[in-house]
């Protein structure tokens, strides 16, 4: 549901801004939009291996450092995704929301080489980009 303009919603005050006017784009199917109304949200889906890891504490303290340095430099939502009890095996996934494609491609880009530079202890395995517009 949808705060009412001038409520408070817990500590977050709701103000309703004016729209900027704007040409439409014109998607394929012959559908009108603004262009401040398209988003592009990019998904990148590591597989990483954690050698000699004993235990699950053991695990989310090796990862949990990667997934905070990415959260603060490249202001992405980022989780550990899957494989939450496999000890030697971990799939965080990075989130980017932006209202440009080569901007979301780039950070996604400038993650994984991050992690693959940043002396981690942890292997990537696997990556996967999945863009949507």
């Amino acid at each position: 549901m949808r705060p009412a303009p001038g409520s408070i919603c817990g500590e977050l005050y709701v103000e309703l801004l004016p729209h900027p006017s704007s040409e439409l784009h014109r998607f394929g199917d012959g559908r009108e939009t603004d262009d401040e109304d398209i988003v592009s949200v990019g998904l990148l889906t590591l597989e990483l291996y954690l050698e000699g890891a004993a235990s699950l504490k053991e695990k989310r303290s090796r990862i949990a450092p990667a997934i905070r340095r990415i959260r603060t430099k490249f202001n992405a939502s980022v989780c550990e995704s899957d494989a939450q009890d496999v000890l030697t095996r971990a799939e965080i996934s990075v989130v980017i929301v932006s209202t440009n494609d080569s901007h979301v491609h780039s950070q996604l880009q400038a993650v994984l080489n991050w992690i693959l530079d940043a002396r981690l202890d942890v292997e990537v395995l696997d990556s996967h980009v999945e863009l949507i517009a």
